[in-house]
């Protein structure tokens, strides 16, 4: 919001973020919709809300088939997707990807990172995606390189990348 992330309130910037783990930290024993419902009804969000917000990012997010599966009956492509529909329905202002896309094959990953692309332009809302996939990494509008937690490149993938023998 134009401002040091030092001057936010620690509390009400823990409420603006939204969390997807590599390990998609669904709950096994609750359905998919279920899970995504969770988060809500945490917030105390009516229930006219939570369905429809389940109803809009579950076909944006194309799980609409698979809403009453449990996640071990789904791929790890679907479930990557229900752990996002979870954050997303949350509407956070910034969303942090830790390896969120590691699981899945080259063509999954790509179509959630393009999925992910289209759905901050269309909510508005910041991407934090921590990779190791140099692929990956390209797609980003800035990308931070780290080495043992010190910053040592930081810019546009494009002035980056061509770095290629110092990285």
């Amino acid at each position: 919001n134009g401002k040091p992330i030092s001057q936010e309130n620690e509390i009400e910037l823990r409420r603006k973020i939204g969390y997807v783990i590599q390990n998609t930290g669904l709950f096994p024993h609750l359905t998919i919709k279920e899970n995504i419902m969770l988060p809500l009804s945490l917030k105390n969000e009516r229930v006219s809300v939570i369905e429809n917000r389940i109803k809009e990012i579950s076909k944006e997010l194309n799980i609409e088939s698979i809403l009453d599966k449990y996640p071990g009956e789904v791929s790890g492509g679907q479930k990557q997707r229900v752990a996002i529909a979870g954050v997303l329905a949350l509407r956070p202002k910034i969303i942090i990807l830790d390896e969120a896309t590691s699981m899945l094959d080259p063509e999954g990953r790509k179509g959630l990172i393009t999925l992910i692309k289209d759905l901050k332009d269309e909510y508005k809302f910041t991407v934090i995606s921590i990779t190791h996939d140099i692929d990956e990494a390209t797609l980003a509008d800035r990308v931070i390189v780290l080495d043992d937690g010190k910053i040592i490149d930081d810019g546009k993938p494009e002035s980056i990348f061509i770095k290629n023998d110092e990285l």
